[in-house]
């Protein structure tokens, strides 16, 4: 369960701009995989004393990652 109030904020921006177009990142497979890398992410650093920049860039690469790794 991500407890970090800006990874959520930060995942939650991502769900809403995908929801509106391509919906990849819903699938089941590429949701747990979203989560267990920021669960990891969170677990090596404070993230609370990042800037939102900073986590919403982080996430954004992540999805970015997932996303683009399914369609090769």
């Amino acid at each position: 369960v991500l407890q970090v109030e800006t990874i959520l904020v930060a995942k939650i921006k991502n769900l809403k701009t995908l929801k509106a177009g391509d919906e990849q990142l819903f699938n089941r497979q590429n949701f747990r995989k979203l989560f267990g890398r920021l669960n990891e992410y969170c677990g090596q650093i404070f993230v609370e004393f990042l800037p939102e920049a900073t986590v919403q860039n982080t996430v954004d690469q992540v999805v970015s990652e997932i996303l683009s790794s399914n369609s090769v």
